[in-house]
């Protein structure tokens, strides 16, 4: 007799205990590289043995939304068990693979961030299977929909079971069928692909658009209520839209899907502040596509991102730390013809960067400086800390990608600052004279190459570690002056009370 299914809820987690081991297997996520399976260098291998001290408190899931915790120190997930309903949960001797339901059988997953087990959330029954007899392909006002959840009563449009379709098509929120109520929340892949359509109008209720889903259409305008209601696009969604010109990129999608907007008509380019990275042949073979504008958020470049776009004329930059590229994201024609824009003062290190240096054309630009903006000048990284009635930065550690940690400014740190460094009263930044006023926490934190520091800037403080696991650092000249200014405030101090 099958266990009797049951469902236990933790954080937002949620685990069907009578799943078969082979669905299991599909529900939960693996956690990959960019190029696959990502190993940890000192995990266990079968037959070569290996260490069980993974270090995984600072690893982070590559989608946002998934509730990732599998460290020593920070908080891990763990696998509780009952026997009856009226039991109390107990961590399970058995890894959930070896576990063996039985009727009455309770199974859970615990989120425990900060190393403290949730309390469990009120229990929900299992989802119920869908009944062997139950519709699950429906045609309503010409358009063919496919069952996504029985119990929710939601359902996913499809291309039609022959042809495509055309002209404009309207799709609702809800339809109605055999007296039930289904509500539309998807667009299946390739639902529109090779139509006619010039114009699809999705409802509110849609919320992904699958793969590929408009691929060789003809497509001009989709009407949505809110771009930002959708949440997912797919890979390819409007490959080859020869008549599609929209930039549709919900706040949700920090990255763009491989293919999602070639050989589409967009001419423009001025990426959202949200978007990170964009993905491979992204914007290829973009026929009218002539200008792109990249933003300082954007930290990753697809392979072949803007290949066979060849009208492009103009690639505006705003990083003083060109992104990394291969040689063939843009066209050997936008190389040969294209005006690559890159921010005053940064046109060396544009030449010098791979991918970057093939534009024959560079010209500069100023960049309007704002709070927070990170730049090198004479081997030293600095952060602005105010623009406007006083401009000022602080000496900081070396440019790091996304969240600064230990190990990421350490490595910064070992391969930025090496052999002599001066930090001055002012530097120039974008035609901007800044005052030198602070050094950050970590400055030099694992600058092991880093003989000497000059700290001719009038700074009053050292953050913390800012010169910690430095070896051989000579800051004699910066510790002498603190404890003159020390003793002068100490002198004004006593004045004061005189």
């Amino acid at each position: 007799m099958a266990a009797t299914p049951s469902t236990v809820s933790a954080g937002t987690w949620t685990m069907t205990a009578t799943l078969p081991l082979s669905t299991l297997a599909t529900a939960i996520r693996v956690y990959e590289s960019e190029d696959g399976f990502f190993e940890h260098p000192r995990g266990y291998k079968p037959g070569q043995g290996g260490s069980s001290d993974y270090d995984y408190d600072n690893w982070k899931a590559r989608d946002t939304d998934d509730m990732w915790w599998a460290g020593w120190y920070t908080g891990y997930w763990s696998y509780w068990v009952k026997d009856n309903a009226t039991d109390n949960f107990s961590y399970s001797s058995w890894g959930a693979s070896g576990r063996v339901l039985e009727n009455g059988s309770w199974d859970g997953w615990n989120f425990a961030p900060g190393m403290s087990p949730h309390d469990w959330k009120s229990f929900v029954a299992a989802p119920l299977p869908i009944p062997a007899d139950a519709k699950t392909v429906f045609v309503n006002e010409g358009l063919r929909y496919e069952l996504k959840s029985y119990s929710a009563k939601t359902v996913k449009l499809t291309a039609p079971e022959t042809g495509v379709y055309t002209g404009e098509v309207a799709v609702p929120s809800t339809f109605v069928d055999e007296g039930v109520t289904y509500t539309v929340v998807e667009v299946d892949k390739n639902a529109f692909a090779n139509s006619t359509v010039t114009t699809v109008t999705l409802p509110a209720t849609v919320t992904a658009i699958g793969k590929e889903a408009f691929k060789n259409s003809t497509i001009a305008t989709l009407n949505v209520p809110s771009v930002d209601g959708v949440t997912k696009i797919g890979d390819g969604a409007f490959f080859g839209c020869s008549n599609f010109a929209t930039l549709f990129v919900p706040s949700s999608m920090t990255s763009i899907p491989d293919s999602m907007f070639e050989g589409t008509a967009i001419a423009d380019i001025k990426f959202p502040a949200h978007v990170e990275a964009v993905g491979k042949r992204a914007f290829a073979a973009c026929q009218q596509l002539a200008g792109v504008e990249i933003p300082t958020t954007i930290t990753a470049i697809g392979d072949e991102a803007f290949a066979e776009s060849n009208a492009i004329t103009s690639v505006k930059v705003a990083s003083t730390y060109p992104v990394a590229i291969a040689d063939n994201v843009f066209s050997a024609g936008a190389y040969a013809n294209a005006t690559l824009e890159v921010p005053n003062g940064y046109t060396a290190d544009y030449a010098a960067a791979a991918g970057w240096k093939k534009f024959t054309k560079v010209s500069e630009y100023v960049l309007d400086v704002k709070v927070g903006d990170i730049f090198k000048v004479g081997g030293m990284t600095y952060a602005v800390t105010a623009v406007g009635e006083s401009n000022n930065v602080k000496a900081t550690y070396c440019k790091v990608e996304g969240t600064p940690d230990r190990k990421k400014i350490e490595a910064a740190n070992k391969a930025g600052y090496v052999g002599e460094i001066t930090i001055p009263a002012s530097v120039t930044f974008q035609n901007v004279d800044f005052n030198v006023t602070e050094m950050s926490d970590s400055t030099f934190y694992g600058a092991s190459e880093l003989t000497l520091a000059r700290i001719i800037a009038p700074v009053v403080s050292l953050g913390d570690y800012a010169s910690s696991t430095v070896r051989n650092l000579n800051l004699s000249t910066f510790r002498q002056r603190l404890k003159d200014w020390a003793h002068m405030h100490l002198l004004i101090a006593r004045a004061c009370r005189a």
